[in-house]
């Protein structure tokens, strides 16, 4: 009678485990995201509606004070400004300098195509702080830039090349550019390079057939590099801290400021929040356009 009943367990949890299958093999990374992710950014949306009191004190409450004055003091208004200035410049230049380098590295063959991605997959296997640190050897005043143009003449003092909005740039194209080229080169790929042949056969120019082909088939791709590129920079916060000035802040350097030196967690946790929602936004802004971009592209 109990291996009866036994058996009859059994065939239930297989029924159940049958009907939901798919759900159950996903459950693990379900689990991960929801603990690891929405818990973290719920707390941290309820504590950003926190009363401050006093250095690392605060009380419950509901209130919208630090959104409105990050959002209308015109001093946190120009860190977002110069935050969304920087992401913008390091998107446009990845897009445009990575999209022909990516082509010719696709249009590439045999050894010299492995080393071209060998030369893109090293530096993703260095430590960040040595790639930043990196670059006080090549832009510092004694650095190997300043040393050539001393040497030969061009300048007569140290060019002022670092702690400034140019080497923050630098460095987040360093940090930016290999995942950029990878996308591209992941997209470009899969695009059948015989329809650009019978573009050709069919009387397409070069320039025609690569636009009617490969550019538009490869427009996703571009999409998906340029929110990369733009969610990265605008929420890096080891190179604007290390690379810039204590007078060009960015919105990750002041959340930093807030919750570890002036111990406000409620504005810090306002402002986090606010770099999270432009991120979500920029996201399905991106996502939109793109998918009305490629449906006018056809």
């Amino acid at each position: 009678m109990q291996s009866h009943r036994k058996h009859k367990w059994a065939e239930k949890l297989f029924e159940i485990y049958r009907k939901n299958r798919s759900f159950l093999i996903f459950l693990p990374a379900v689990f991960t995201v929801v603990f690891f992710f929405f818990i973290p950014i719920i707390a941290l949306l309820r504590v950003s509606f926190y009363h401050f009191v006093s250095m690392g004190v605060f009380k419950p409450a509901f209130s919208f004070e630090w959104y409105i004055k990050f959002l209308t003091d015109p001093y946190y208004i120009d860190i977002i400004l110069y935050t969304l200035k920087i992401a913008f410049f390091v998107t446009s230049i990845s897009i445009i300098v990575g999209y022909p380098v990516a082509y010719y590295i696709v249009r590439s063959s045999g050894i010299k195509k492995i080393i071209y991605l060998l030369i893109i997959i090293i530096p993703l296997w260095t430590n960040l702080i040595v790639q930043i640190y990196g670059w006080f050897v090549i832009l510092g005043e004694k650095g190997f830039i300043n040393t050539i143009l001393l040497g030969i003449g061009i300048t007569h003092r140290p060019l002022s090349m670092v702690f400034c909005s140019f080497s923050v740039v630098i460095g987040l194209l360093d940090v930016v550019f290999p995942w950029v080229l990878l996308v591209l080169i992941s997209v470009m790929e899969g695009i059948n390079w015989s329809i650009i042949e019978a573009a050709r056969d069919l009387g397409a120019g070069r320039f025609k057939s690569f636009y009617e082909v490969t550019f538009k088939l490869s427009i996703p791709g571009i999409a998906i590099a340029a929110l990369f590129a733009f969610v990265w920079s605008f929420g890096e916060y080891a190179v604007p801290s290390l690379l810039g000035s204590s007078a060009l802040r960015t919105i990750s350097i002041e959340v930093a400021d807030q919750i570890l030196t002036n111990l406000n967690w409620p504005f810090g946790a306002s402002i986090a929040f606010i770099l999270f929602s432009i991120s979500v936004i920029v996201l399905f802004l991106s996502n939109m356009l793109s998918q009305k971009g490629a449906k006018y592209m056809r």
